[in-house]
């Protein structure tokens, strides 16, 4: 088997990803305005789905874990086991900044290793925990 190098492919990775992260913002904004869409709710789920996929196959575990936690949250938003309203929409737009500042991280420094995710994601399964009003 050929040795291979996937750091080769870091700047399409990082291209990739600030195309998913712009994509996930406007969406956010759309969810926000229509937090009933479920059609907007389901693209959002997908793109996190997708970075998560790709950064798991670069290796970068801290992007990988934040987008998880980010698509098991709205996974259940999708299923109506938890009501869209403005602290998750507020919660998604914190890990989306973060996610941001992950791969502004990976594009400087090839790591995603330099930027605290432990506050995000107690948030997050703080909220995620709670059961629906």
């Amino acid at each position: 088997m050929p040795d291979f190098d996937i750091s080769q492919f870091k700047d399409m990775f990082i291209s990739e990803a600030r195309e998913y992260l712009t994509s996930l913002n406007n969406n956010l904004l759309k969810l926000e305005k229509d937090p009933q869409n479920l059609e907007v709710l389901n693209e959002i789920f997908r793109v996190a789905h997708t970075l998560k996929g790709m950064s798991a196959t670069m290796g970068f575990d801290n992007i990988v874990t934040l987008s998880h936690r980010m698509e098991s949250l709205l996974d259940k938003l999708r299923k109506k086991e938890k009501e869209v309203d403005e602290s998750i929409i507020d919660l998604l737009f914190r890990g989306l900044d973060i996610l941001e500042k992950l791969i502004e991280d990976v594009s400087l420094n090839s790591t995603d290793k330099n930027v605290s995710i432990k506050e995000i994601l107690d948030e997050m399964t703080s909220i995620d925990v709670k059961k629906k009003q």
